[in-house]
């Protein structure tokens, strides 16, 4: 009678639990019940035969405790380095991997059973831990340290839900490299992945815009690691509703992984699948699936890139990537804005750019502090600027500094943000900032193609184009499926190589009006009268009918009104592109 009166104690807990249970029983029911079954019971027996007390052994999670943390921690590392050896020689669909969290706390122990935070704790540990690895609490690793012949991966702290603070977490998988794991060959360089647009399964052609939310943000974190190779948006996007094999699409791409999945949008629920491929052989890595209320979509994100980057580099540097990450929205409502902002933004038309303001306007009401809502707010004012959707492109350069400016404030570790303000640093002629600002997202986000091109673009109006292509050459690597010879063409034409220039600019199979304008300028300089002539004819036409249809003024001089588009340091080249435009008739 005695274990039926409650009481408090001070014990270790062990929380074990089936990554990705539900997509393993989905492929054999029965025979991968019975295997886990096996498993469970297998981790369970050492638990006991270790001295500790299996509490629970439910469906395919164990609860357990021990009056030694230490033995409890040795018992965790040998079960999963003996999983490591049995799923050696499994194929991918046959291995069966746990994640573990050990705690230390105060429990309430009745009937044989325990409750409290202690549990819940070690419970989201788990959770929080690699498939095939160990999470533990900060207590723990006091507990631990020099007592192990291995060593726990300071994770820096995380939020869990329903424990009122954040927990400083320490991760473990066998030999330090979870690829033993997976099957994946360690590979001495980087590891590349294609991220393709996540299907729709909502019913609503509408909710397109909220799948490629979440696609990118996988991307966009997937990019913090230095240690994958992320290929662009643009390019991985390009697949999008088309029959493809995941082995073509790895060769067109030159990736070694393609992460493809989809998403359900059902009133306050969501639903998340998501498997990677090896893009060599065709054979699955890992498949999961994540039923969650839509406040826990940001989770579920941060779960898909740490298990992602786990596979890929051996072990996820969670330092790093806490030190980095996306600072989320207060609200659903602000991001929701932000990811219908980002479908009109990448439509590239004036109509949608401007739906892109108003919306990322309405996510910043929402909440404030928002930086990914201020940075691509900035962009959209880049862009409105730039392309000459705006007859006060002054206005929208003093925008696009306010709102990048602010973005940095609110977040210094988001790369977009820093891209931003390095563009408008750029057009307030603050070059050695922008430098830094671009150097500072590249380092924050190795693939973020945007910054490299931007960069590129810096070297050229600071007097080095031949750099400049070499920044592009490096982008295209990211962004195989991109046309950069819009950029080529303005950096040839900078380096004076105005035959080249007109090769790269003629092969853009829709120029817009400042395209014609470099055709013009290079024909001039080339004293190519005809041609010139033409290109002249062509940029005024589009460029008159642009500002036109938006009801904006004309410029009184149409070659500073192109100049004012490229802000050079030196006056020299300056006064070469403004020679080259009136040589070809643009005044």
């Amino acid at each position: 009678m005695g274990d039926q009166f409650s009481k408090h104690k001070l014990t270790a807990i062990f929380y074990a639990d089936v990554a990705g249970y539900s997509g393993l029983i989905e492929r054999d029911e029965i025979g991968m019940h019975n295997r886990v079954m096996d498993l469970l019971d297998q981790a369970s027996e050492k638990i006991k035969g270790k001295g500790g007390k299996v509490l629970r052994h439910a469906g395919d999670a164990i609860l357990a405790e021990s009056s030694s943390i230490l033995k409890l921690a040795q018992t965790a590392i040998e079960i999963q380095q003996e999983i490591a050896i049995q799923n050696a020689d499994l194929g991918d669909s046959e291995r069966v991997q746990i994640r573990v969290g050990l705690n230390i706390g105060e429990v309430l122990e009745d009937r044989g059973e325990i409750y409290g935070d202690g549990v819940n704790l070690a419970a989201r540990l788990e959770a929080a831990a690699e498939p095939g690895g160990i999470c533990i609490s900060a207590a723990v690793q006091e507990q631990l340290a020099g007592r192990l012949e291995i060593d726990f991966v300071d994770g820096g702290t995380e939020t869990f839900k329903n424990i009122s603070n954040p927990v400083h977490v320490y991760h473990w998988s066998p030999g330090g490299d979870a690829t033993s794991i997976s099957g994946v060959t360690p590979v001495s360089e980087k590891s590349s992945i294609a991220v393709l647009a996540f299907e729709n399964m909502s019913g609503d052609p509408e909710q397109d815009y909220f799948s490629d939310g979440i696609t990118e943000d996988i991307i966009t974190e997937l990019s913090r690691f230095r240690d994958i190779s992320v290929i662009a948006r643009n390019s991985s996007f390009a697949f999008r509703d088309q029959s493809i094999d995941i082995v073509e699409i790895g060769k067109k791409l030159n990736v070694k992984y393609v992460l493809e999945g989809s998403i359900r949008k059902s009133g306050q629920r969501v639903r998340v699948t998501a498997q990677l491929i090896d893009a060599t052989s065709g054979a699955h890595v890992w498949a999961d699936r994540y039923d969650r209320d839509l406040e826990d979509v940001f989770a579920v994100q941060d779960e898909v890139v740490r298990v992602i980057a786990t596979t890929l580099i051996g072990k996820l540097r969670h330092a790093d990537h806490e030190h980095a990450k996306r600072k989320i929205p207060s609200s659903l409502a602000a991001y929701d804005c932000v990811v219908l902002g980002l479908d009109h933004f990448y439509k590239w038309t004036p109509h949608d750019n401007k739906k892109a303001l108003e919306l990322f306007k309405q996510a910043i009401s929402i909440d404030p502090e928002y930086a990914c809502a201020h940075a691509w707010l900035a962009q959209a004012y880049f862009r409105e600027g730039l392309n000459m959707w705006s007859d006060s492109h002054e206005e929208s350069f003093s925008l696009l500094y306010e709102q990048a400016d602010k973005a940095v404030a609110l977040d210094e570790n988001d790369s977009l943000a820093h891209t931003a303000l390095g563009i408008a640093n750029l057009f307030r002629s603050e070059h050695d900032l922008a430098r830094s600002n671009f150097e500072r997202a590249l380092s924050l986000n190795p693939s973020n193609t945007d910054a490299m091109v931007h960069y590129a673009r810096w070297e050229a109006l600071t007097g080095n184009p031949d750099k400049g292509l070499e920044r592009l050459k490096e982008a295209l690597e990211y962004n195989p499926l991109a046309n950069y010879q819009w950029f080529v063409g303005q950096i040839e034409y900078i380096a004076e190589r105005y035959d080249e220039a007109i090769q790269a600019l003629k092969s853009l199979s829709s120029p817009n009006a400042l395209v014609h304008a470099f055709l013009a300028a290079s024909f001039g300089q080339l004293e190519n009268v005809p041609e010139a002539k033409k290109e002249v004819e062509s940029f005024l036409g589009k460029a008159k009918a642009l500002l036109n249809d938006l009801g904006a003024k004309e410029p009184k001089s149409w070659a500073e009104f192109v100049i004012a588009r490229y802000p050079f340091k030196h006056e020299d080249d300056a006064k070469r592109l403004r020679a080259g435009l009136e040589k070809a008739g643009i005044l």
